[in-house]
């Protein structure tokens, strides 16, 4: 499986199960800073700023993506451009707009927004 449909099926369960608001007509551009926020916040279970395999791995899991570990590992690698084994903030959101999950003025917001 190529890592551009992996993406797609990734907007889907993604999109519609974990910050599906983010797609709903009726949320605000705020709101959806927010919801990207919040789900980067639940992902990272030990709040060290930053996403592991393991932390990655639990959102798919949690949104009911079946993946192979090859495939999760693709998917984490595609994701974290510095090569550091980590997802950091900025790359959490540029993977989300990578499948199709936020917009690039979602993004830019939500990398502007240090708020807590």
């Amino acid at each position: 499986v190529s890592p551009s449909s992996l993406g797609f099926q990734l907007h889907v369960w993604f999109g519609s199960l974990i910050v599906g608001k983010l797609t709903a007509p009726a949320m605000s551009t705020d709101g959806r800073v927010q919801m990207v926020k919040l789900a980067f916040e639940q992902a990272d279970t030990n709040k060290d700023g930053k996403l592991d395999r393991k932390e990655l791995s639990r959102i798919f899991a949690f949104i009911r993506c079946k993946l192979n570990d090859r495939q999760k590992d693709q998917l984490f690698d595609e994701a974290d451009a510095d090569k550091s084994g980590y997802l950091n903030y900025n790359e959490f959101i540029d993977w989300c707009v990578s499948v199709g999950t936020v917009t690039s003025e979602v993004a830019d917001m939500a990398k502007a927004d240090t708020s807590g």
